[in-house]
């Protein structure tokens, strides 16, 4: 699997802060229900980038998409119960409450020549949100650069 995490120049990725495991089950579900189910290698873009007064969070996945992840959900006899996209809504709810913006979650499938596949996974964080939730301490931020 490959990835690509893209920062949008106008974020200064310091003065940003995201609350702890936000992203997290969005990652792991698209390895889990999109790319592991692929028989293509598989390759998870996460990107960042400001639209109006939020920040865009997007996951995309080169994965088998939402509908056949269903279908073959259905067909499974394994009886696991996916908690990834519940517990994110679950987490926002929390986030949201008593904040006049809130933070949206939106997650479809990219058609790519009439054919369903690939998903996108979306969060809108309010600015505001942001800075409420900034610790109070400014930890360094965590930067590797390969050489």
């Amino acid at each position: 699997m490959d990835y690509c995490i893209d920062l949008s120049h106008d974020l200064n990725n310091s003065k940003i802060f995201i609350p702890p495991l936000l992203i997290q089950p969005i990652v792991d579900n698209a390895i889990i229900h999109g790319i592991v189910p692929s028989k293509n290698k598989g390759i998870i873009v996460i990107s960042m980038d400001k639209q109006q007064n939020r920040l865009w969070v997007k996951v995309e996945d080169n994965g088998i998409g939402l509908e056949k992840s269903k279908k073959q959900k259905k067909k499974s006899k394994n009886n696991h119960q996916s908690m990834g996209n519940k517990i994110l809504k679950e987490r926002v709810t929390i986030l949201n409450h008593n904040q006049r913006e809130k933070i949206i979650f939106k997650i479809g499938n990219l058609n790519i020549k009439g054919v369903s596949s690939r998903t996108c996974t979306s969060l809108f964080i309010p600015f505001s949100t942001l800075q409420k939730l900034k610790p109070k301490s400014n930890p360094e931020p965590l930067i590797y650069e390969k050489n």
